[in-house]
C-alpha cells in the first residue's frame, strides 16, 4: 500500500508495520473482511503534500470505529452467504501499528527548508524525506537524487523530523481524543 502524487511514492503499509518484513494476509474460506480505501484531494500544492497526506491518513485511521458484523450461521457453523448485517450501536477502532509521520526538507544554500514548496524545490540540492513514528524512532530516510547531502546536514534534518513528528504526533492524539469525548 502506498500513496502516490505525481513522481513521488511513499509506503505506507511499510511504515505502519515498521518491525519485521510485511507479511501477506491469509483468509479462510467463509471469513468476513473490511476493505478500506482512502481517496485524498489536493487543494493547494504549496508545500510537500505527502507528508499533508501521511497526516490526514492516520487522522482518520485513528478515528475511524468499524461496525461490528452480525453473521448468520447455519446448524454446521458455516457462514450463511449474503446474510451480514452490522450492529449499528456498536463499534470497534482499527488496530494499526505505531503511527507513522513524515517531514520533507531540501536544502538551499547550506539552509535546510522543511516543507518545500515546489519552487524551493526547484532551488534545493534534493529532496529529503524522513519518516518517523510515535515512540521516536526513524523509520525510513528516502532521498530521490539530486546533490549528495553532507552526513553533517542529514543529521540535522533528521533530528528535526524526529522534533516535528513528535509535536504533530502530540497534536494528532489531542485532536482525537477531544473528537472521542464528543462522541
Amino acid at each position: 500500500l502506498s500513496l502516490s502524487v505525481g513522481r513521488r511514492r511513499l509506503p505506507i503499509l511499510g511504515a505502519w508495520r515498521c518491525r519485521g518484513p510485511v507479511r501477506p494476509v491469509y483468509l479462510k474460506s467463509g471469513t468476513h473482511v473490511w476493505v478500506l480505501y482512502v481517496d485524498l484531494v489536493f487543494l493547494n500544492y504549496d508545500g510537500n503534500p505527502m507528508d499533508a497526506a501521511l497526516l490526514a491518513v492516520n487522522g482518520a485511521l485513528a478515528d475511524l470505529r468499524l461496525p461490528r458484523p452480525i453473521i448468520q450461521r447455519d446448524e454446521s457453523g458455516s457462514v450463511l452467504k449474503g446474510d451480514l448485517r452490522v450492529q449499528n450501536d456498536e463499534f470497534a477502532a482499527l488496530q494499526i501499528g505505531p503511527r507513522t509521520l513524515s517531514l520533507s526538507l531540501t536544502q538551499i544554500d547550506g539552509h535546510l527548508i522543511a516543507d518545500p514548496n515546489a519552487d524551493e524545490e526547484r532551488l534545493g540540492s534534493g529532496l529529503i524525506t524522513i519518516v518517523c513514528n510515535e515512540h521516536d524512532e526513524l523509520v525510513s530516510v528516502h532521498k530521490p537524487g539530486g546533490a549528495p547531502i553532507p552526513e553533517s546536514i542529514l543529521s540535522d534534518a533528521i533530528q528535526v523530523a524526529l522534533a516535528r513528528c513528535q509535536t504533530l504526533n502530540r497534536s494528532l492524539s489531542k485532536a482525537v481524543s477531544r473528537r472521542r469525548q464528543c462522541h
